[in-house]
C-alpha cells in the first residue's frame, strides 16, 4: 500500500480518536493491550497512526467501549457509556 499524505492524516486522526477512547476510559497502554490481547507496541502503533488499526482491535473497542465504527472511522458516533456485564 502507498502511503499518501491522505492516508497519514486519516490514519493519525483515527489514531486519535481511539487514543481518546483508551484516556476516557483511564486505561494505560499496556492495561488495553492486555484487555485486548495485542502487544502494547501494536495499541501504540494504531494510536500514532503507524499501522493500521486492525479489525481485531476495532471490534474489541466497540465491544467493550461501546464505541461505533462509523465513530472510530468518520468522528459520527459518540461513545456510548460502557456497561459492565452482570
Amino acid at each position: 500500500m502507498i502511503m499518501t499524505p491522505e492516508l497519514c492524516r486519516e490514519r493519525g486522526e483515527t489514531g486519535m480518536r481511539i487514543r481518546d477512547i483508551r484516556k476516557a476510559k483511564g486505561k494505560t497502554l499496556e492495561e488495553l493491550a492486555i484487555m485486548a490481547r495485542i502487544t502494547k507496541g501494536d495499541v501504540c502503533k494504531f494510536e500514532k497512526g503507524r499501522s493500521s488499526i486492525s479489525s481485531h482491535y476495532t471490534l474489541f473497542l466497540r465491544n467493550e467501549f461501546g464505541a461505533s465504527f462509523d465513530w472510530i472511522y468518520d468522528r459520527e458516533m459518540i461513545l456510548k457509556a460502557h456497561k459492565p456485564n452482570s
